[in-house]
């Protein structure tokens, strides 16, 4: 929503961009309609992470072992 501030912030602090708006799209009841954001991450950074993540990640445990 484009009135949560700290959500915005959050997800453009990740890389996330903001590429488009979508005219009241949560009902607020009472108070309304809000807009939502639309947002984009370069997929380039996120599949980077992936790649670190995966090389320093834990192994997998194999489950317990067959008696």
């Amino acid at each position: 929503d484009v009135d949560n501030a700290g959500a915005v912030a959050l997800y453009e602090g990740l890389g996330f961009r903001r590429t488009g708006l979508r005219k009241g799209y949560y009902d607020r009841g009472a108070a309304g309609r809000a807009d939502a954001l639309v947002m984009r991450a370069p997929m380039e950074k996120w599949n980077r992470l992936a790649t670190e993540n995966r090389a320093t990640a834990a192994p997998k445990c194999a489950g317990p072992k067959a008696s």
